[in-house]
């Protein structure tokens, strides 16, 4: 997108906005990105249309929902459990459960 970085605008554009957004969100070229930045300090509407784009972009983490695929959540659900398991038992059960079975041979039973 050609950019004169010397450009005072009166109003805004599609193509302002575009810009704007690319460099909200840091996904301009190097020297397009710096030619819009020497541009910002001329410029109040692009400015003030950048600081617009910024406050969505600095949300966009926050509104993000960040749900757990299926099996995550039966891993979490899973390990809490075993953590609550395993404060409020102790002893020959709890470490006959974590033991390994060795299949094959009926010692399994009996760590």
């Amino acid at each position: 997108m050609p950019f004169n970085k010397r450009d005072v605008h009166q109003s805004v554009s599609s193509e302002l906005e575009e810009l704007a957004a690319a460099f909200a969100l840091e996904t301009l070229e190097i020297d397009e990105g710096d030619a819009y930045r020497d541009h910002l300090r001329a410029c109040p509407v692009c400015r003030g249309l950048l600081g617009e784009f910024q406050t969505v972009v600095n949300i966009l983490p926050v509104a993000l929902d960040v749900t757990p695929t299926r099996s995550e959540l039966k891993d979490l659900i899973l390990a809490e459990a075993m953590a609550d398991f395993e404060s409020e038992f102790t002893g020959p059960l709890v470490e006959l459960l974590k033991a390994e079975p060795k299949f094959g041979r009926r010692d399994w039973i009996m760590p």
